[in-house]
Order: C-alpha cells, then structure tokens, then sequence
C-alpha cells in the first residue's frame, strides 16, 4: 500500500511537465532502497551481529520519526491560524 500511495502522491504534487521526473525519481529511490537496504544491513550484521543490528536501526527509526515530528511542527507553525486572520467585531 505504501508504493501506490506515493505514486498518487508524486502525481497529485507535480505539475503535469514535472510529473515525468517525479515519478522516475520516486523509482530509482524505491530501487535504490531495494538494493542498499540488505547489503547494508549485511555489512552491519557482520559487524555487529544481529542484537547490534537491530540496534542501530532502532535509532536510526527513532532519529528519522523525530525529524518527521519536528518537520510537522515547524509546518503546523508557519501556517496562518483562524485567530489571526479573523478580527473580532469585524
């Protein structure tokens, strides 16, 4: 459900000349994923075994959900809220 979703996303974001580099984009980072995911999670199994592993990509989950939390907030922020832009007794 995951590769659909971010293919309508690319297409509802992108204007139609765009749409083209979008897409090949969204492709080669999904086949990218796909070849570097096991090889790199070879390279840390071999260093440190698997509890290590798991380890380092706990964190690596953790730092990128609290990147995505911060992102949200900072857009949450920048955005006009109603109380600004209504004026009482107006």
């Amino acid at each position: 459900m995951l590769f659909p979703s971010t293919v309508a996303l690319v297409a509802a974001r992108m204007d139609s000349a765009r749409l083209g580099t979008g897409m090949g984009i969204v492709g080669a980072l999904k086949n990218g994923g796909k070849v570097a995911g096991p090889v790199l999670a070879g390279l840390l199994i071999q260093r440190l075994g698997y509890p290590g592993m798991f380890r380092v990509m706990g964190l690596g989950l953790g730092a990128g959900a609290v990147w995505v939390w911060l992102l949200a907030q900072r857009r949450e922020r920048a955005k006009p809220s109603l109380r600004s832009t209504v004026h009482p007794g107006a």
